[in-house]
């Protein structure tokens, strides 16, 4: 039995130059330029991604290296890990990857973890072949937290561990992805147990994620909108909460690289 983190798809980003390497790679990995729906989203994050640039001056993807590496350090922290897997072949099957005990939390490259994340997961995790559910924690400026049945899903990015047995016949790229989870959680194929704690994972829901990129784009001023959501982030105090406190440094150290893009940002 392993105790692991696995990255999702995750490109490096300090060799993405320009929008069309961002495009590329998704395209590569996510998106099927083949078909009407792949269309849309690389044409979508297209203008995300120039919206990005028209409202900071500053490069999407130094950014995102910069989130990336925090999350990196804080995965680096964890107790009891036996792999960080970075980079996993994509199309085989998690059967075929890792063994059936195999315990894994799936991650986005920006997603934090509690050190002692796994050793308050082991005891459920042992009593289970399908794995544990939990509360979610999100910053994004302030603390945000969501119970594990307080929202219209259940599965999110983070708030997971899965028994690799569990979803062994699937290929991996989609049985990362939490929809894929979610679905089997709501059809009764995958049944976790539950554990009342939303310390374990936090979500960093910061300028940069597509959601808060997707928001102010909605709105009749836009610019004027993500600029407000830039300075709530990057200048909100945050309370204190034990629940994270493992945290603080890393909410601390993003919100440090958004007040250095809100200083920099074109005047209007």
């Amino acid at each position: 039995m392993k105790r692991l983190i696995v990255q999702r798809q995750s490109p490096d980003w300090s060799k993405v130059h320009s929008i069309d390497d961002s495009v590329t790679f998704l395209e590569n990995r996510l998106f099927d330029p083949a078909t009407d729906d792949g269309r849309q989203k690389l044409e979508y994050t297209r203008r995300l991604l120039q919206f990005w640039e028209q409202c900071t001056g500053t490069p999407f993807w130094s950014v995102r290296q910069q989130l990336k590496d925090l999350a990196h350090a804080s995965w680096k922290q964890v107790h009891a890990v036996d792999e960080i897997v970075l980079h996993a072949d994509f199309d085989a099957t998690v059967g075929e990857q890792f063994a059936a005990n195999d315990r894994i939390l799936f991650v986005d490259d920006d997603d934090w973890i509690a050190p002692d994340a796994f050793e308050r997961l082991d005891d459920l995790a042992s009593r289970t072949k399908y794995g544990v559910i939990w509360g979610r924690a999100r910053f994004d400026g302030l603390w945000q937290w969501l119970e594990i049945h307080g929202g219209p899903i259940t599965v999110y990015t983070n708030n997971y561990l899965v028994l690799a047995g569990s979803i062994a016949g699937l290929r991996l790229a989609d049985a990362m992805q939490h929809s894929t989870l979610q679905a089997m959680y709501a059809a009764g194929t995958w049944q976790p147990l539950e554990l009342s704690d939303c310390g374990l994972t936090v979500t960093n829901k910061s300028p940069c994620s597509w959601n808060y990129l997707h928001q102010p784009m909605q709105s009749s001023h836009p610019v004027e909108e993500f600029n407000r959501r830039l300075d709530q982030y990057a200048h909100a105090r945050f309370d204190r909460d034990d629940r994270v406190a493992w945290a603080h440094p890393l909410a601390t150290a993003s919100q440090q690289v958004f007040q250095t893009i809100a200083a920099a940002r074109p005047k209007p």
